[in-house]
């Protein structure tokens, strides 16, 4: 799984994207080095792109992914899934159910338009498709 990413903080955004098999190792690994970045502290808007993972085997994980953000991510923030398929619109509706409780402001949706709105964002549509376009790190 390749996860490739960028913080934008001006903007106190993180953008991820998600490519290839989902990987719970991976994912864990990349979360602890995403906190301990120092513009961390800076973000209060994640916009996570699922266009091009495959979730086949992240149902099994709901649970700990649930864990990994109460445990390690902590901090509150809008976190918008960015989904294409039923499959990550399921993962992602799963995820939510899970952390509804605890009052994570998790939602997903299917087109940009909708991401900038549920993100309370002031960037246009074609700078945020340029955004995830042109990630400059990867993990």
């Amino acid at each position: 799984m390749e996860i490739q990413f960028q913080i934008f903080k001006d903007k106190n955004l993180l953008i991820q994207k998600y490519k290839g098999s989902f990987s719970i190792e991976n994912y864990k690994a990349q979360v602890v080095n995403m906190v301990n970045n120092p513009d961390w502290k800076y973000i209060d808007k994640v916009l996570v792109d699922l266009r091009n993972i495959n979730v086949k085997n992240v149902l099994q994980h709901i649970e700990e992914l649930a864990e990994i953000k109460e445990n390690i991510i902590k901090k509150k923030h809008v976190t918008v899934h960015l989904v294409d398929e039923p499959s990550t619109t399921v993962f992602s509706h799963l995820y939510k159910e899970e952390l509804k409780e605890k009052n994570y402001n998790i939602n997903y949706c299917s087109t940009i338009e909708k991401a900038i709105e549920l993100l309370n964002s002031n960037t246009s549509k074609k700078e945020l498709e340029e955004m995830i376009s042109n990630l400059n790190s990867s993990f």
